[in-house]
């Protein structure tokens, strides 16, 4: 089994951006966080981008060869809570 993981938790830190976030028009607004004292500055959004990229290109490769591009079984998960360190318990435990 392969294993794909990204992390996914905002941090608490206030968006220093110049912009209000619904700044019509503005490329500062369309990555400025929408919840106040909160903001994924860490590169989260990349790391989740990445990994559903990742998942796209399996995914593309056992559709176009008609099967499966690597023995065994590849799991996706979106781990939330990384940065308190217990995001990968509690999905354990769930």
């Amino acid at each position: 089994c392969i294993l794909l993981r990204a992390d996914m938790d905002a941090l608490p830190i206030v968006e220093q951006t110049p912009l209000p976030p619904n700044q019509q028009g503005s490329d500062t607004a369309k990555f400025h966080s929408n919840h106040h004292g909160k903001m994924h500055a860490c590169g989260h959004d990349a790391h989740m981008t990445m990994l559903l990229g990742a998942t796209y290109l399996i995914k593309s490769l056992e559709e176009s060869n008609g099967e499966f591009p690597f023995p065994g079984t590849i799991r996706i998960i979106f781990q939330p809570a990384e940065e308190g360190g217990a995001g990968a318990k509690r999905m354990r435990e769930e």
